[in-house]
């Protein structure tokens, strides 16, 4: 069973990355951009060598589809770590929901956050 599986997931992801590699290269990408290769190279290389190609093509293709102006570069992802501090002008030091665990607050000692950490009280 676990074969069958196996044999659907790489079959179903060589078509996906044919059909998505001819999608490039209608958008305008080159063979060149594309590691030299056609989309039909790239599906044939998935059934075959499954493991190494399949990453490889996803990283191929975030490049470029940056590259086409298709997506745009990630932006940097905000923290909510302890160290975080709110946006804005700074509130007065006290207990405020934590922003890495919203069951729990966390103690703002009017610049950052603290290790003191207590369970939220229930809502009234």
């Amino acid at each position: 069973m676990l074969t069958v599986v196996l044999i659907i997931v790489i079959l179903g992801t060589a078509i996906w990355v044919d059909r998505d590699a001819r999608k490039l290269v209608a958008a305008g990408a080159t063979k060149k951009q594309l590691g030299g290769n056609s989309p039909l190279m790239w599906g044939i290389g998935t059934i075959l060598v499954w493991i190494i190609v399949f990453p490889w093509y996803l990283s191929k293709r975030a490049k470029v589809q940056r590259d086409l102006g298709i997506i745009q570069t990630p932006r940097p992802v905000i923290s909510l770590a302890p160290s975080a501090s709110p946006p804005g002008p700074l509130p007065v030091s006290g207990w405020y929901v934590d922003p890495t665990n919203a069951l729990q607050q966390r103690f703002w000692d009017g610049g950052a956050w603290t290790d003191q950490v207590r369970v939220s009280p229930p809502a009234t």
